[in-house]
């Protein structure tokens, strides 16, 4: 995690994923904004504007996931995570903290104690509903150029 930043406006991006809601200064350069919880079923009462925003330390791919509240951050290490397969390939597990709780109370959920998911950066960078593209092709990446043809050694390019 790179910063949190409060809440703020954010510029929608046309044409994006539901999942993908649009772009946010921070230091220097836009970061894309994720929200989590539409891709996990989940939803937030509060406005993308109302959220705060977790901006992950990734120099190639600034992203920023909404959060209704942020208390403290914590390492967690990764064999320490309850396996959640439910949620799909998105979480990695639930982190078991003290008082925490993956929809915001301070009542855990109903197979263990108190716990947060937590994301798969990766498998959220990749996920198709995170895209620009109305094809629903990954935005992050660039179309595979080396297919093309090229010119002939007579014309310069």
């Amino acid at each position: 995690m790179r910063e949190v930043l409060a809440p703020g406006p954010v510029a929608r991006v046309p044409g994006a994923g539901h999942a993908l809601l649009g772009l946010r200064p921070a230091g220097g350069e836009l970061v894309v904004l994720a929200d989590v919880g539409a891709l996990l079923g989940t939803s937030s009462a509060r406005a993308p504007g109302e959220r705060y925003v977790v901006v992950l330390d990734d120099p190639e791919a600034p992203l920023g996931v909404l959060a209704d509240a942020v208390e403290e951050m914590a390492d967690v290490p990764r064999g320490s995570l309850r396996p959640m397969p439910e949620a799909g390939g998105l979480v990695l597990g639930v982190a078991d903290l003290p008082g925490a709780s993956v929809t915001g109370g301070t009542s855990g959920p109903p197979d263990g104690p108190g716990g947060l998911l937590v994301v798969d950066v990766d498998a959220l960078l990749r996920d198709p509903r995170m895209s620009t593209s109305p094809l629903g092709a990954p935005a992050a990446h660039p179309p595979d150029r080396s297919s093309a043809p090229t010119p002939p050694p007579d014309i310069e390019a």
